[in-house]
């Protein structure tokens, strides 16, 4: 677990990829229970997230006001239960995402979400962080390392 979370702070210095932006917040944290918990430990980060949330109800809810901010850490699609239209919501969300970096969380479970992430990730040059290996009981949410690590990368990625 120590060396994943090495690797965790060590992509905070790796130059900044994604959408040209910038924002008046340094960063942002968007999307489900992974990326709440990321959230408390990025005060300063703007936070849409929700509990719960699934990749059509975030689009819906959330992708119509534009994020704009420095880097952005999104976890969406571990609540879509194999939906058709994950890869849709989660690409409407990135277009209303305006940052320098952005970072997609790797959901443990969901064969058809991981697959949409990393299609996006792949295809415009996002971040990725991978997360089986830093899960908690319940083979989902992070330990309470991983979530403080996952959120310095944003924080990070800010602060340059």
């Amino acid at each position: 677990m120590c060396s994943f979370l090495a690797v965790l702070l060590a992509l905070i210095a790796q130059p900044a990829v994604g959408q040209e932006g910038g924002s008046g917040r340094r960063c942002g944290v968007l999307g489900d229970s992974l990326a709440v918990g990321a959230a408390r430990h990025a005060p300063g980060c703007e936070m849409r997230a929700r509990i719960g949330i699934g990749s059509a109800e975030f689009a819906r809810t959330y992708a119509a006001t534009p994020v704009r901010a420095d880097a952005v850490l999104i976890s969406l699609g571990a609540n879509d239960g194999g939906r058709s239209d994950t890869l849709d919501n989660l690409a409407a969300v990135h277009a209303a995402v305006v940052a320098r970096s952005v970072t997609w969380i790797l959901p443990a479970r969901g064969d058809g979400a991981r697959r949409a992430i990393l299609a996006i990730a792949h295809a415009l040059g996002d971040r990725l962080i991978e997360t089986r290996a830093v899960t908690g009981g319940d083979g989902l949410h992070l330990t309470a390392q991983a979530y403080w690590a996952v959120a310095q990368i944003p924080v990070g990625a800010a602060a340059r």
